[in-house]
């Protein structure tokens, strides 16, 4: 490797004119001998870049894992069992979903970001206490946004049951979200929420009702310290005995 080194500068040498050939071998051992006196044997310099001509490379951090990149997609009705398998978890929708028939989730506790989707339910089945609801329990540190929700609930004949929306009771925040439901012959119907014990905001309501005795707008009961805000109700109603809209 030195004798290598050697005769390249010697070829410099004498492509400057500054040598002749026959002195080629003796000053190729000459500067090999001053190469190993300085680095010793066996040992070569480690590469450096020449910051001049040569680019550093470039090491990229590694991506920052968010909520919002962690979080669970639900794109079909079958992801929609993620919700009751990891009611901690936290998820997003990505498209729309339509489901025939869907039990409730009993208990959520988790994140549900809709980013604007809807879900579809053609009927849901019977939560806890005679009532249907897209959940039966929105635990404290619950959150649902930016969430569509279409609900339709149809009996041949008035039943002594209540309808609650999104949320037979609600101790998290629900925010951004819109629920339009379609009922006919069901005793109790209450359009967003049953009881509000958390925060409602920036909700909407759109609600279709026929025969039915007791219809609010929004939530059968706010209890104290809960917050609704910017919330609005629309109903359009038949055989409605008596109606309250909670709302601001």
């Amino acid at each position: 490797m030195k004798k290598k080194i050697a005769a390249a500068v010697l070829a410099c040498l004498l492509l400057t004119g500054c040598g002749m050939d026959t002195m080629a071998d003796s000053l190729a051992d000459d500067i090999a001998g001053q190469l190993e006196s300085l680095y010793g044997q066996n040992v070569t310099p480690e590469w450096q870049p020449n910051p001049e001509t040569e680019p550093m490379p470039i090491q990229m951090p590694e991506p920052t894992k968010t909520a919002e990149n962690s979080a669970i997609a639900l794109s079909t009705a079958e992801d929609l069992e993620k919700l009751r398998a990891n009611p901690s978890g936290s998820f997003v929708l990505t498209q729309n979903i339509t489901v025939d028939n869907l039990p409730p989730f009993r208990e959520f506790n988790g994140t549900l970001d809709g980013q604007g989707y809807w879900i579809r339910v053609a009927s849901l089945e019977m939560a806890a206490d005679w009532s249907y609801a897209l959940f039966y329990d929105l635990r404290s540190d619950a959150e649902v946004r930016n969430l569509n929700v279409e609900i339709s609930m149809t009996f041949p004949e008035l039943e002594p049951l209540g309808f609650y929306g999104l949320a037979c009771m609600n101790s998290g925040r629900i925010y951004n979200c819109t629920v339009a439901s379609k009922v006919k012959n069901m005793t109790y119907v209450y359009g967003l929420v049953g009881e509000n014990n958390g925060s409602l905001s920036d909700c909407q309501v759109e609600l279709d009702v026929e025969n039915c005795a007791v219809l609010s707008g929004l939530t059968n009961r706010n209890w104290e310290g809960a917050d609704i805000e910017s919330c609005t109700v629309t109903v359009k109603g038949k055989s409605v005995q008596r109606f309250s809209c909670a709302a601001t």
